[in-house]
């Protein structure tokens, strides 16, 4: 029997390893009926499978493992449970985290009240549910999928989902006003915008409209009648503060009034203002972005106009204006760590019109930040990560600096002697549970810090 076992295990080896067969006795070479039959059966295992595979390419993520016998959840659900004052028009969307069957999906979805609507898919991952028509106000719905669910592997759902939101009361509300409430610096040329959130009639919004001081202008509307805009006939003063005012004569289609009076005010440029835009500072986040701060508040549009920016050597692209309106973040193509790269600007212009000084220059040094690759459960309470480069030791070590969600509690953070792997401590996890680990503040050792919400799972043992 030893002997048997021993020359099966030979001719295994001699299909994987060893085939080899010289080819002046190849055309006498008789194939054993025992290495035929180990052929036939690896040949069933490579095409068959054993069982189910074990990778889903469709789950893979970039950094981290992702397996297909995870339980299927919604990870992500908007509007947001228990959102309120939603848009009676607005779409449902679901996000999950494997690829689910679209008819399974869908046979297994209901909101309450019933509203009919349409079903599509971007990708297997993300739904959209459309209602036919706009929901009713004042009204909690509830959007559920069912624990039979599936996925493209016929696995169903770990559990019911359910989450609710809450449309308006009938009356029509003004849900944002530009410019913005208390804003300053606003260009004279500037038109006003009343964004309410439903539709409204048009004549009573238009009566119940006023600008103080009053100012001459048109009145034209977008958005299906829920966005009312002003556009004065001539450029607005400098230096002046505005009111924009709506009475409660403002109602909706349905007669519903404005439930109270509405009023914001901003004030527009400083007259003569002459000074030029300078680059105060410029900063590199990461690898492909960069925040360059001005000295005053930018035009959008030149802004974040590619064209008005060249770095040698190196691509662009975006740039886009943050919410302080005077730093830029920009994103470029794949920085080289430790390079010096030269910047020139031309033609950004100040929300007075004036414009940078020509060819502007700037430098800045490429850098790479440690990034998280993969995070691998040792016990039900030890959790080892994976870096892409050596850490420095006081960040590492700071266990305030990560998370794992759903909670649990990190006791202690140690750097193995790789420097590029840390060993967490935590209290007890739940076998088959998927945690997602996040770090943030973690520095490589030339001081780079990690992006932040760098994030990977692992499933519990």
């Amino acid at each position: 029997m030893t002997l048997m076992i021993y020359r099966w295990i030979n001719e295994i080896l001699a299909i994987m390893f060893f085939w080899k067969i010289p080819p002046r006795i190849r055309p006498f070479y008789r194939v054993s009926p025992g290495r035929l039959i180990s052929l036939l059966v690896l040949l069933l295992v490579l095409v068959n499978g054993c069982g189910e595979p074990l990778w889903d390419s469709e789950t893979a993520e970039v950094y981290g493992l992702s397996y297909k016998y995870l339980d299927n959840v919604v990870k992500e659900v908007s509007p947001p449970d228990a959102a309120g004052s939603v848009n009676p028009s607005a779409s449902i969307y679901f996000t999950f985290n494997h690829s689910m069957d679209k008819g399974s999906v869908e046979e297994n979805f209901s909101i309450t009240p019933a509203a009919a609507g349409s079903f599509h898919w971007t990708d297997r991952f993300h739904l959209q549910f459309r209602p036919g028509s706009d929901l009713a106000y004042d009204t909690t719905y509830t959007i559920k999928i069912m624990s039979q669910a599936s996925n493209v592997h016929d696995q169903v759902m770990k559990e019911t989902f359910s989450s609710t939101f809450s449309t308006p009361t009938g009356a029509p509300v003004v849900f944002s006003v530009s410019p913005v409430d208390a804003a300053t610096a606003v260009s004279p040329s500037s038109d006003i915008r009343v964004m309410f959130n439903e539709p409204v009639d048009r004549q009573s919004a238009t009566l119940a409209f006023s600008l103080s001081p009053a100012v001459d202008g048109v009145f034209s509307w977008v958005d299906d009648d829920r966005t009312l805009v002003f556009t004065p006939d001539n450029k607005l003063a400098r230096g002046i503060t505005y009111t924009i005012g709506l009475t409660t004569a403002v109602k909706d289609l349905l007669d519903n009034h404005l439930a109270a009076a509405f009023s914001s005010s901003f004030t527009t440029l400083e007259p003569y203002e002459t000074e030029r835009p300078t680059i105060l500072s410029i900063a590199t986040l990461d690898e492909i972005t960069i925040h360059i701060l001005f000295s005053e508040t930018l035009d959008k549009v030149s802004a974040e106009m590619l064209r008005n920016y060249t770095i040698t050597g190196l691509g662009i692209r975006e740039a886009s204006l943050l919410e302080d309106e005077k730093t830029v973040a920009m994103v470029t193509f794949i920085q080289g760590e430790g390079i010096s790269y030269a910047m020139e600007i031309n033609n950004i212009m100040d929300k007075a019109g004036n414009l940078i000084t020509p060819n502007t220059k700037v430098s800045f040094t490429g850098i790479h930040p440690p990034n998280l690759l993969a995070a691998y459960p040792e016990s039900t309470v030890r959790v080892r990560l994976a870096f892409t480069e050596k850490l420095d030791t006081e960040t590492a070590i700071d266990a305030s600096n990560f998370s794992l969600s759903p909670t649990a509690s990190i006791i202690r953070s140690e750097v193995l002697t790789s420097e590029t792997e840390v060993r967490l401590s935590t209290t007890t996890l739940s076998s088959g549970q998927e945690y997602t680990v996040r770090v943030e503040n973690v520095k490589d050792v030339d001081g780079n810090s990690i992006r932040q919400n760098n994030t990977t799972s692992f499933v519990g043992l």
